[in-house]
């Protein structure tokens, strides 16, 4: 009997997930588009008073890369204007936390939830 079936869901999501970004890419590279996303991860909001500013400075640098020259090693060209910020996980420390709604506040204000953020 599997006692932490949430970890094997968990597992299979995963393993979903990088199916579908393997199938968008082959379909997108076939076609010869070029697309940017940015991925970020283990945001920590809550962890201590320092990781809100280390968010903001964050998404500061994304915020210019697009128009920066990709290294001739990756490619070469521009980096283009991101469709979308991945974010896989960990957003606030603790999620069970009294202060988990002010830590969701302070991450939409930083990254935003469609868009809306700068």
């Amino acid at each position: 009997m599997n006692k932490r079936p949430g970890r094997r869901l968990l597992i299979i999501l995963f393993l979903s997930l990088i199916m579908i970004f393997l199938v968008f890419f082959v379909i997108i590279k076939s076609h010869g588009y070029d697309v940017t996303f940015f991925l970020v991860s283990d945001l920590h909001y809550g962890l201590s008073p320092t990781v809100g500013a280390a968010n903001e400075r964050t998404v500061e640098a994304m915020n210019i890369l697009p128009g920066i020259p990709w290294p001739e090693k990756l490619g070469g060209g521009l980096v283009t204007p991101p469709r979308g910020v991945i974010v896989p996980g960990d957003l606030v420390n603790d999620g069970a936390d009294a202060s988990a709604e002010k830590w969701w506040n302070d991450f939409t204000k930083d990254y935003g939830v469609n868009g809306e953020a700068s």
